[in-house]
């Protein structure tokens, strides 16, 4: 292993204590032939990656005998792609470093997400299955396959048995000086449900008794929420939560001796999207999103992704399958949303999943604009998913993705023959530029100019709610945290250039809450005695709050609690309170100027840019978003910046003094047909090119 130990620190890899910015790209070795696994990551290695991500699916190495036994095949005794130990021992022999994916649940679009079919009620039938509020079984909606019951004793018992058995095949590769730095267990938290709502799964036998539940008294959609429906709703959230975080906790026994951090990789923030994945019927009901509940995913994300409250078991990582953010506005709030929701990995970038989810993929554009946006949002390293196009895997281990696409996927940088295509060229560039300068970005840091405080109880009830035909609780208004909150309060902050970020009001430290210059919140007529008292005692200090809606009477449990209405009332020096919302109608970022707070940052029209402020360094990141060539004027610190750019040109300045002293420029669009005429002035320095360059 090439030098260097590795550690991990709010967010961040450092290697012997500098920071490290991780550049990996996912290789499926179990989608090609052993014989030209070296030659992919040599040039994996060449193109500038440091890290390998890697899935190691159970399907895939779970053999079973005449007998009915069970036995993994690691050696590539069965089948030369299933030999894990000589791929590890590769990627070590190579220098780069491993973070590891053994599921359970893997995803990567594999029959069952990776499971083995004895552990599908669909083939087998005595297994219990994942169950969702209408009772039916859960279903992998990528190839039609019933999902265990992980709470079952006999899914805990298969799973706890594979993940043993391929602990002890990773576990030379740990330790101070291996090269696995880092594991990622199941996949968006269990069976992809990251993103889903809170009817959608845990209504199993199992899952409730786990967590003292009837079936009975487990919530469903429809109908109105009255107020002793507030608490139950409340309740079932701290369920969906911890239903995920302890099966997590279960799964990472196997792996208590490594000594690594645990990453999670969650869908970002935004609404369902839709993957037309092959042989799906568009439009089928499958009960996840009853019509008319569709606005409402920020609050499920919000009530069961609980990063702070969560970080004792894994630490904040994310995938980016959010849309195509150069062309599409949403997209492109999602992306920031997601990054400033905390500091970690983008772990999956779709560098080329063109045929199965969006043409445009296959442009080199599409995923270098969105890393660059990940990482201006704070990402602390990314993930080429996928550096090689695969083609090498049958239908026991994948039978859908054929169906669509000979390849997986269908336009990576490295062809299924090992060619390299330019596509590589420009993927080397910006790898190489990160690999350059990434460290110097992770000593800086990213502007907080206003902290969003999630009540997760909030976003649990708001969850249910939809619109007012289904609110009961009379005299007062619906708790909102995603939906008509955090949602319209970030947008607004975005087109006015300033910089939100959002961590939960209990659980986020003094150090979040002082990192930023204002903080926001919604309240509603029940707050916890505990985040009364914080918010009161914030105010007091004199911290600049802008607080809105009703102030509370009391607790959730109706026990009375009127701390914070007491600080409002006598009002603090920071303090900027109304009953009315600052934050449902959009322009709240015009308060904030109002009341004299204005962003770091003053870019022109139809450009969005966002610093990296470092003690001697600025990284300046820039998107064009309109459409159109033209030059632009940025006022960083009072002193313009000068940036002539063709349509979704893209890019990175490093600042030193104010001196530019490194530059990394997107300005082919491929989609277009556009090759962008670029002029960057800034210290008294002026580069010109055309197209794609970088400095060094």
């Amino acid at each position: 292993m090439s030098g260097g130990r590795l550690c991990y620190l709010d967010g961040r890899f450092h290697r012997d204590g500098e920071p490290f910015f991780v550049v990996a790209s996912d290789y499926q070795y179990f989608r090609e032939r052993r014989d030209v696994w070296r030659d992919r990551l040599e040039k994996l290695r060449a193109m500038g990656i440091n890290t390998i991500s890697v899935y190691v699916p159970w399907r895939h190495h779970q053999r079973g005998g005449e007998d009915g036994g069970r036995s993994f095949d690691f050696s590539g005794e069965t089948k030369d792609s299933r030999d894990l130990v000589s791929f590890l021992d590769l990627v070590c022999e190579l220098g780069l470093f491993i973070i590891a994916k053994p599921g359970p649940f893997v995803h990567s679009e594999l029959n069952i997400g990776g499971l083995p079919d004895d552990v599908s009620p669909s083939f087998a039938p005595g297994f219990p299955a994942a169950l969702d509020h209408r009772g039916d079984p859960v279903v992998w909606e990528y190839d039609a396959s019933e999902l265990p019951a992980p709470y079952s004793a006999r899914f805990q018992e298969r799973a706890a048995e594979w993940l043993d058995a391929v602990a002890a095949v990773l576990a030379p590769h740990t330790g101070p000086s291996g090269a696995i730095i880092a594991l990622q267990l199941d996949d968006e938290t269990i069976f992809c449900t990251s993103n889903d709502p809170p009817w959608c799964i845990g209504y199993e036998e199992s899952a409730l008794a786990a967590f003292g539940w009837s079936a009975e008294d487990a919530p469903r959609p429809g109908g109105s929420v009255d107020r002793p429906g507030l608490s139950r709703r409340v309740r079932w959230a701290e369920h969906q939560w911890r239903y995920r975080l302890e099966l997590h906790a279960r799964y990472r026994r196997a792996f208590s001796s490594f000594g690594l951090p645990f990453l999670t990789n969650l869908a970002g923030i935004t609404p369902p999207i839709e993957e037309n994945v092959p042989g799906q019927e568009p439009g089928a009901d499958t009960g996840r999103v009853p019509e008319g509940f569709e606005h409402l995913y920020a609050d499920w994300w919000l009530a069961a992704n609980r990063v702070e409250s969560s970080a004792d078991e894994h630490h904040f990582g994310f995938i980016s399958w959010l849309g195509v953010a150069a062309y599409d506005p949403d997209a492109f709030a999602r992306y920031v949303n997601t990054a400033r929701r905390a500091r970690g990995i983008n772990l999956e970038e779709n560098f080329g999943f063109a045929r199965l989810y969006d043409e445009r993929s296959k442009h080199a554009i599409v995923p270098i604009f969105q890393t660059l946006l990940s990482i201006a949002g704070g990402a602390t390293g990314f993930d080429v998913y996928c550096g090689v196009r695969h083609s090498y895997w049958d239908d026991e281990l994948d039978r859908v993705t054929r169906l669509g696409c000979a390849t997986f996927p269908s336009d990576a940088p490295i062809t299924e023959e090992g060619e390299l295509t330019p596509f590589y060229h420009k993927t080397a560039a910006l790898a190489g530029w990160w690999g350059e300068h990434g460290s110097a970005l992770l000593a800086c840091d990213i502007e907080r100019d206003c902290g969003w405080l999630i009540h997760a109880p909030y976003a649990a009830v708001a969850s249910w709610v939809p619109d007012e035909t289904a609110w009961d609780v009379a005299g007062h208004d619906c708790p909102r945290a995603g939906y008509a909150a955090f949602e319209p309060f970030a947008r607004s902050l975005l087109d006015g250039g300033y910089a939100a970020v959002s961590f939960e009001l209990e659980a986020s430290t003094e150090e979040q809450w002082g990192a930023c210059r204002s903080l926001a919140f919604h309240s509603a007529f029940f707050l916890s005695e505990a985040a009364q008292e914080r918010l009161a005692a914030y105010i007091e200090a004199g911290g600049r709050l802008f607080l809105s809606g009703e102030l509370p009477e009391g607790d959730l449990e109706g026990r009375t609690c009127t701390r914070l209405r007491e600080a409002v009332e006598r009002g603090g020096a920071g303090l900027v309170y109304r009953r009315e919302s600052w934050f449902s109608a959009g322009g709240f970022a015009a308060t904030l100027a109002e009341h004299g707070l204005r962003p770091g940052i003053s870019p022109s029209p139809g450009l969005r840019c966002f610093v990296h402020r470092g003690v001697d360094e600025r990284f300046l990141f820039f998107f064009e978003v309109a459409g159109e060539a033209g030059e632009h004027t940025v006022v960083l610190e009072g002193e313009p910046i000068t940036l002539g750019l063709g349509p979704r040109s893209c890019g990175v300045l490093r600042l030193r003094g104010g001196e530019m002293v490194a530059w990394y420029v997107k300005a082919e669009n491929e989609v277009e047909g556009v090759v962008g005429e670029v002029r960057l002035c800034a210290g008294g320095r002026t580069i010109e090119g055309r197209g794609d360059f970088c400095s060094g």
